[in-house]
């Protein structure tokens, strides 16, 4: 998938905002002649892969037409939605044998009113708290086998491609490396889960209430064990300032509200079995994240684009200790007071 960062970069009869405009109203018109389109706009922030023009049809309801210069794996997206229900909106491809040869694929999706998580945080009384009690008793809901042995493949795949960099960052962690390669049969027993690979503020969709409505770019998502997709918590209940891993003063009891989201959301079947494993549940969690700090090209090699703010942090993030492992008055990471 290769990544839009100017509209110049998407061929000449898509490279401004007025043409994708009159293309996405001549899409929605093609699709529904009975119900043609009356006004477009565009959203307060594009995905890096894409440019999105909404579309408003003459009944007022508003649909997304995508413009991408690469094809998506729709599979990915009818797993989440069958998984999740309407949270993941439906995408279509909507062939178009001049636009493909030009080198742009069109992507259709219903629109989920409501506004992003990004959002949300420049509004007036502010709290993250209920965003992550609802994000984790969504993601709660992500079962889709007993056990997780057909994740173990690609899972091994990526830690022995970390083993074989040649980068000195990544060979500072070939230690943990190893380590992650020795436990990956104990993973293998946790229930699989649905993982969103990009879980962060811009894909989250909240109501006013701030219940999570929506979940959307499911782009190179893969099933993986319970808690590997979990890793994002680290940042989403926690924060960078000035490149520097801190726990902000709602830390506690953000993180305490996505925990409970997910506890209280589980299968009791399910919930019996991770309860017997927490520190399986421990080892995953870890993994889901150091496997992201160290994520892969296009191709079978390990990227040396990494974020250094987040490898910089990375030996702190992976001393974090499950909630429901803790004692009382024991910090998350190991080296916090």
């Amino acid at each position: 998938m290769y990544a839009i960062d100017d509209d110049s970069d998407l061929p000449p009869c898509l490279d401004t905002r007025l043409k994708q405009a009159v293309w996405a109203r001549k899409i929605v018109d093609m699709l529904s002649a009975e119900n043609p389109a009356i006004a477009t706009r565009t959203p307060p922030q594009d995905g890096a892969f894409s440019r999105t023009v909404i579309v408003t049809l003459q009944d007022k309801q508003d649909v997304v037409i995508q413009f991408r210069r690469g094809m998506l794996d729709t599979a990915r997206y009818f797993l989440a939605r069958q998984t999740l229900g309407a949270m993941v909106p439906e995408v279509i491809h909507v062939q178009d044998k001049f636009l493909e040869a030009a080198g742009a694929w069109i992507y259709w999706s219903p629109f989920i009113p409501g506004i992003t998580w990004e959002a949300a945080e420049m509004e007036p009384n502010y709290s993250k708290v209920p965003v992550l009690r609802s994000l984790g008793c969504v993601l709660s809901k992500g079962f889709l086998e007993p056990t997780s042995h057909s994740a173990m493949p690609g899972i091994e795949k990526h830690l022995r491609l970390i083993l074989a960099s040649k980068d000195p960052t990544v060979i500072g962690f070939r230690t943990q490396t190893q380590e992650f390669l020795d436990q990956l049969h104990l993973l293998s027993s946790l229930p699989l889960f649905l993982s969103h690979h990009d879980l962060y503020e811009g894909n989250v969709i909240v109501g006013d209430d701030r219940e999570v409505i929506g979940l959307i770019d499911w782009d190179k998502s893969t099933p993986l064990p319970f808690g590997m997709g979990f890793g994002r918590l680290h940042i989403l209940a926690g924060e960078y300032d000035e490149g520097v891993f801190k726990l902000p003063n709602d830390y506690f009891v953000a993180e305490a509200a996505f925990w409970q989201g997910v506890w209280s959301g589980l299968p009791a079947n399910v919930l019996h079995k991770v309860n017997d494993k927490l520190e399986v549940v421990q080892i995953a969690l870890a993994l889901g994240y150091f496997l992201e700090a160290f994520y892969l090209d296009e191709g079978d090699a390990v990227s040396s684009s990494y974020n250094p703010v987040i490898v910089r942090a990375l030996k702190k993030l992976l001393t974090y200790r499950l909630l429901m492992l803790r004692s009382d008055g024991e910090a998350p990471y190991a080296d916090d007071d």
